[in-house]
């Protein structure tokens, strides 16, 4: 957050709406690394340290 805040932080104040779209776009694209590293960390064998997922996962 404080690396978006350095980034935008100057248009919260003069586009309010902006500011929200380029947050959301931030987190979503944060959201959108989350199954490679998942499925990445079970081919490096991470996933003996956790339970196994729900099944129909899509990372499996």
């Amino acid at each position: 957050m404080a690396r978006f805040e350095a980034q935008h932080g100057y248009v919260r104040e003069r586009d309010p709406q902006r500011y929200l779209d380029l947050f959301v776009e931030e987190q979503v694209q944060g959201l959108l690394m989350v199954p490679p590293a998942v499925q990445a960390a079970f081919e490096l064998g991470a996933g003996v340290a956790w339970q196994t997922p729900k099944r129909g996962s899509r990372w499996r």
